[in-house]
């Protein structure tokens, strides 16, 4: 990543953000895929700890920590919706 200083000089910042964020998404394109077509009854029945058997970085570190509380959030929204169409 690129940023311009107040001179007007570029200077490369790697805060490793990116690999981070690429990872987060990549674990939840993986749950959508696996849910898709899933009915409302079947997502409601998946549980957080289910994630930890496909290694999604339960008991490692922060960052870790950080890309499976963002897994267990689509995985609550999926299952908010399911809800209403249960409803």
């Amino acid at each position: 990543m690129w940023e311009l200083n107040p001179n007007g000089t570029l200077v490369k910042s790697y805060s490793g953000l990116c690999a981070t964020v690429e990872s987060s998404e990549g674990f939840c394109w993986c749950l959508v895929w696996i849910l898709d077509g899933a009915k409302p009854e079947e997502v409601l029945s998946v549980h957080r700890d289910d994630l930890a058997n496909i290694n999604v970085g339960l008991g490692m570190s922060l960052k870790a920590h950080s890309r499976t509380n963002t897994w267990h959030n689509v995985l609550f929204s999926m299952q908010t919706a399911a809800k209403g169409f249960l409803l």
